[in-house]
């Protein structure tokens, strides 16, 4: 029956912009070009990792899901997992049953091209459609850190207008440069401790990267952030730094930037007893869950892949 009201079409680079009308349809934020960029990861192996449906009375495009192939450590060989991403149905094509026919077709094209598992961070709305129909795990939560940080929400402000991203990232550029040095650190060592993880290779940064996105140095402790609507804390490494001196300089930092508040995502069961007891002045509390799903069931067996903030694709 579903088949002879829509058609469905693999993305493309043609079709991105179909994408960005449903974007648009649907009330979320995502310009033409954030789009292009990130379903562009052939750098990683694969891209356009999702379907379109398509109305056959309109032709217009009705319903979307795809997910973001990204390059993995398993037991120290890479593999090729992917995030899911978006899912996006029309106001006008809603309850049809778009949501999962979408997925099964998207999850049948990631075992074609050797995409062994996926990951998601699903909102409330689409967590009981993942675990209830398309036979996802449900593999815990994440802890959310905040601190608020009274000044003006520039930072806020700028993200609902993209017009006035370039010259606030000019000012970003001045006060990272006067509070913290610029790093391009190795996480390799970080990360060696892990079995299941996503390293942070210089070509995974470069495709997360925006004017918006710093990697710093602030008392010996190297920081992944983004000034996205407020400041995010994507990754920390401590070393043998100062983690405390290193905090209190960051609300500075976002204090004038504009970023009304600071937040720290991490893993439920992956939190880190030093990070946690620095964090003693955010407020903590229960944040989005993760689900993973096999693609490969032969490939991998149940072990929890480490996300970090960092990873989230709307980061």
């Amino acid at each position: 029956m579903i088949n002879d009201l829509f058609s469905f079409e693999r993305l493309s680079s043609k079709s991105i912009e179909d994408l960005n009308l449903l974007f648009k349809s649907s009330g979320k934020k995502a310009g033409l070009n954030e789009l292009k960029k990130k379903y562009n990861t052939i750098v990683f192996g694969a891209e356009y990792v999702g379907y379109i449906a398509y109305c056959n009375n309109s032709k217009k495009p009705a319903a979307f899901y795809g997910v973001l192939p990204i390059s993995a450590s398993y037991n120290n060989q890479v593999i090729l997992i992917a995030q899911s991403a978006d899912t996006i149905t029309h106001p006008d094509f809603r309850k049809k049953g778009l949501f999962v026919a979408l997925a099964k077709k998207t999850y049948s094209l990631c075992s074609e091209i050797g995409i062994t598992v996926l990951f998601g961070i699903p909102n409330k709305y689409s967590f009981n459609g993942f675990i209830n129909h398309l036979g996802w795990s449900h593999n815990g939560n994440f802890i959310e850190h905040t601190k608020k940080i009274k000044t003006l929400p520039i930072s806020y402000f700028v993200s609902r207008f993209n017009g006035s991203r370039w010259p606030y990232s000019i000012m970003l550029k001045l006060w990272v440069k006067i509070f913290a040095s610029y790093n391009q650190n190795d996480w390799g060592e970080k990360e060696t401790q892990r079995s299941f993880y996503i390293p942070k290779t210089l070509p995974y940064k470069s495709y997360k990267s925006s004017p918006l996105h710093f990697e710093i140095k602030i008392h010996g402790v190297c920081f992944l952030i983004s000034f996205n609507r407020f400041l995010r804390i994507g990754c920390i490494d401590v070393k043998n730094g100062d983690l405390k001196k290193a905090l209190k300089k960051l609300q500075l930092l976002a204090f004038l930037c504009g970023c009304h508040k600071i937040v720290y995502v991490v893993h439920e069961k992956q939190i880190n007893k030093e990070i946690e007891m620095s964090l003693g002045g955010f407020q903590r509390s229960q944040g989005l869950p993760l689900i993973q799903k096999k693609i490969d069931p032969e490939m991998i067996n149940e072990d929890l892949l480490l996300i970090e903030y960092f990873d989230f694709d709307v980061y």
